[in-house]
């Protein structure tokens, strides 16, 4: 599962899905999804992986928080990271967006 890349309101996301591999190498539907803004999205591909480092680092200031689907399409929790939160609609809508993945899983292996 690749990470996926959306819009909400002005801020842009990079949202990463906590994912473990079954024994036959297919990847096992997560629970837990990482919200961090975007900040590489115009980035050169040399600075991909620097950047890449920096960004899902939890302490960089780019960590909104994660998103839990307890129980997909009745029960959700939002967890920010204290420094920045996300208000109520915009985690509605990032859920939709994450709802429409989980449930093609012909995206996943699409870059979003």
């Amino acid at each position: 599962m690749n990470s996926i890349y959306l819009k909400i309101d002005h801020l842009p996301l990079k949202i990463v899905p906590d994912v473990t591999m079954a024994m036959n190498g297919h990847p096992v539907l997560t629970f837990k999804y990482y919200l961090f803004r975007d900040i590489d999205a115009n980035a050169e591909v040399s600075d991909t992986l620097r950047l890449m480092n920096q960004q899902l680092s939890m302490d960089n200031g780019n960590y909104y928080g994660f998103i839990t689907f307890d129980n997909p399409g009745q029960m959700f929790t939002y967890t920010s990271n204290g420094r920045h939160e996300l208000e109520t609609e915009e985690v509605e809508q990032i859920i939709e967006q994450v709802t429409h993945y989980r449930e093609h899983p012909e995206l996943w292996n699409k870059d979003l």
